[in-house]
């Protein structure tokens, strides 16, 4: 799969989208790690965890499954580059 993003690119996340629903496998999200904030896709859910993985799986760190509670939110707009 191409990477949604590209280096440097700016985007729109919210948390709105959250707020009634979970997740769902195929949304990009950002979310908390350590002193971080991480841009990744949902590749699976589960038992209100969600697998994390980038587009570009040749170069992407792994971070496996997250809580909800670590997830800031969706993004929402990609802004064109």
């Amino acid at each position: 799969m191409m990477p949604a993003l590209k280096p440097n690119q700016e985007i729109l996340v919210s948390s709105l989208p959250y707020l009634f629903k979970n997740p769902s496998k195929g949304e990009i999200v950002a979310f908390k790690n350590e002193n971080q904030h991480i841009i990744k896709r949902i590749k699976e859910v589960g038992d209100g965890k969600f697998l994390v993985q980038g587009d570009n799986q040749k170069d992407s760190k792994e971070y496996g499954w997250i809580s909800k509670n670590l997830i800031i939110g969706k993004v929402i707009y990609i802004i064109p580059s």
